[in-house]
């Protein structure tokens, strides 16, 4: 029991998620001047209710492969949720002084489909657009799988084609207008390799802090050791 608690105490950082997350609610509103982004290229841009199916998938795709990174390799895992956490405080600045919004479509249609995007549409205001959330922690998943020491053909195939399809949807389903993806995906580009460097530093830093510590404590003479113990 104590090592089971010793190895996953850590995947409860995870729930650092849920609670950064709650800034998405208090900023989802038109209290600010609102900007569009929409361009001439974007109104060619289909409208296609299937992708309702990867953009709800989003959800457990995140959780899956921060679960999936913790199994594997822990670094990836503390990167990836430290890039993540990082990137979205980075939008929530955006969204307080430059908010935007998308223009939806009227749904139109009683089938299960169009139900999900007329409940998405309802529960998620047409605010927080860019960077597109959605956009860079998929990628964010994607970055992160690509630079892992654990990567082979079939996770990189699923993660990639799962993440393509989730950032095709923000557009499709029409949450969202191109440059938020091209925004998300430079946002997640640029956050998790700093993270990455910073996080190998300050573990280096750490090691050698040890080291030194324990090589002090290894030229303590044996009667000290004995009476510290």
């Amino acid at each position: 029991m104590k090592e089971f608690c010793k190895n996953w105490i850590g995947f409860l950082s995870i729930l650092l998620i849920p609670v950064v997350s709650t800034g998405y609610g208090l900023l989802n509103n038109d209290g600010r001047p609102i900007h569009t982004l929409a361009t001439p290229l974007d109104s060619h841009t289909p409208y296609l209710k299937i992708f309702i199916i990867p953009y709800i998938i989003w959800y457990a795709f995140i959780l899956i492969c921060l679960f999936y990174f913790y199994l594997k390799n822990k670094q990836t895992y503390y990167i990836s949720l430290t890039s993540l956490i990082i990137g979205e405080l980075i939008c929530y600045t955006i969204y307080y002084f430059f908010q935007t919004t998308t223009p939806r479509p009227v749904i139109d249609g009683n089938d299960l489909l169009s139900t999900l995007i007329r409940m998405i549409y309802q529960n998620d205001e047409p605010y927080n657009c860019f960077p597109s959330i959605h956009v860079f922690t998929t990628s964010i998943m994607l970055v992160g799988i690509l630079k892992s020491s654990f990567r082979n053909y079939i996770n990189v195939l699923l993660i990639s084609i799962n993440s393509i399809l989730i950032i095709l949807s923000t557009i499709f389903i029409k949450q969202h207008v191109i440059l938020d993806v091209v925004s998300g995906v430079g946002l997640a580009c640029l956050t998790y390799p700093i993270t990455e460097i910073i996080y190998k530093k300050w573990t280096e830093k750490q090691k050698s802090i040890f080291a030194t510590k324990y090589d002090q404590f290894k030229r303590v003479p044996e009667h000290v050791k004995s009476q510290v113990n």
